[in-house]
């Protein structure tokens, strides 16, 4: 808790320097818990990418998938944003991305945050349980993300804070030529 209160403040709109994504545009996070899935629908509304249109909705009628993990059969909740379901999804819609998986930290896919923004994971801790954010921006001393349990903020949040609960995956999304950037102003 107090890593929370110490490191994320919230400010009601985004800077001109980070991907503006606006109220319309957010989609809020739904029980039992679609934050990834809700995070690529606002990435998808920001850049007018119509594959991306309800999402969550879809996903909430997916069966639950249930997968050999070498000793046995485990159940995977749709609602929940495994990088390889997500992978699926996006390849089966068509839309551009690259992505990276828990455990690798590599920071390239966090710097196009200000211009596409990044969907990432938080380990548990960051906010209760493992949960997914949409950064918006980053850089050497802050971030900057929105949390789709909070549709109507937009939260910073120091690096060292991010630093410490990032898990190491990424997704950007990136737009075809034919679809709308959302540009900075």
């Amino acid at each position: 808790m107090k890593w929370i209160l110490l490191g994320v403040l919230f400010l009601v709109g985004s800077p001109a320097w980070a991907l503006d994504i606006p109220q319309e545009h957010r989609v809020s996070n739904r029980s039992p818990g679609y934050c990834c899935w809700a995070c690529l629908e606002t990435v998808g509304n920001c850049h007018n990418i119509s594959a991306l249109r309800d999402l969550v909705e879809r996903r909430s009628k997916e069966p639950d998938v249930f997968v050999w993990n070498g000793y046995a059969w485990i159940r995977c909740h749709r609602n929940r944003g495994y990088m390889w379901a997500v992978r699926e999804k996006l390849n089966s819609l068509g839309v551009a991305y690259r992505s990276q998986s828990s455990g690798n930290f590599n920071r390239k896919l966090l710097r196009q945050a200000d211009d596409f923004g990044c969907v990432v994971g938080m380990r548990a801790g960051a906010f209760g349980e493992p949960h997914a954010i949409l950064l918006t921006h980053y850089s050497d001393t802050e971030i900057k993300f929105y949390d789709t349990n909070h549709p109507r903020k937009i939260f910073v949040a120091t690096r060292e804070w991010f630093d410490y609960y990032w898990d190491g995956m990424a997704i950007v999304i990136k737009p075809q030529e034919d679809e709308t950037v959302s540009k900075k102003l």
